[in-house]
């Protein structure tokens, strides 16, 4: 099994997650989720030999870790002005709406774009052969 330290790291991850979570140790929490988050993509993404494979997954773990940094250094910050907003948010919440949500939609939307593409072009390539599904 090529993917069996990938694994492994998931469920270390996955203990940690639930001993932060039992314990009430929500930042510890937050970021062993940003792990398991990274470490599944991984498990997509990566093919042994192609070293460009790791890059959407680290790229999307960078990403959430920065903005799980983020949100947990800015969040006790007390909002007393418009001026204290970023982007009209709570600095520790414009982490979470421009860090997470906002990658993920736009991720989400993308995705699906492209597996609706391929998906398509398959379709099409067996409708010429005259092959059925």
């Amino acid at each position: 099994m090529r993917n069996d330290a990938l694994i492994l790291l998931l469920l270390a991850a996955l203990v940690v997650m639930l001993a932060a979570a039992l314990t009430g140790a929500y930042q510890a929490f937050g970021y062993a989720l940003v792990g398991a988050i990274g470490l599944t993509a991984a498990l997509g993404f990566v093919r042994s030999g192609v070293p460009a494979s790791w890059v959407p997954p680290a790229v999307a773990t960078l990403v959430l870790l920065v903005s799980f940094a983020g949100m947990f250094a800015y969040e006790q910050v007390p909002v007393l002005a418009p001026a204290d907003t970023w982007g009209g948010f709570q600095p520790g919440t414009a982490f979470l709406v421009y860090g997470v949500w906002l990658p993920a939609f736009v991720t989400l939307a993308l995705g699906f774009a492209l597996v609706f593409d391929r998906l398509a072009a398959r379709d099409a390539a067996e409708d010429a052969r005259g092959e059925s599904r």
